[in-house]
């Protein structure tokens, strides 16, 4: 697992296909509306009041298939469908 400050295009391309898969085989969005905020406005280089927040990848090779975010205390975790269950 890894963690950075803010994610790059192609990191947020992918944990947003995390979600979405997700959001789908679950039936419930995968992460709040607020976090879904966040990282949209990432992807304009909008930092906005979540500065300080943490992004935790969780990789196969180079595809992510888990996502964490934590900021102010309270975190998410979302994992791709296709890789529960794994220990």
């Amino acid at each position: 697992m890894s963690e950075a400050e803010s994610l790059t295009a192609e990191q947020l391309s992918q944990v947003l296909d995390v979600v979405d898969a997700a959001s789908v085989t679950d039936g419930v969005a995968a992460l709040s509306d607020q976090t879904l905020s966040h990282l949209h406005g990432s992807a304009k280089g909008d930092v906005g009041e979540d500065a300080g927040s943490i992004h935790l990848l969780s990789q196969h090779g180079k595809e992510i298939v888990g996502y964490g975010y934590l900021a102010a205390g309270v975190g998410e975790l979302v994992v791709h469908p296709t890789h529960r269950r794994r220990g």
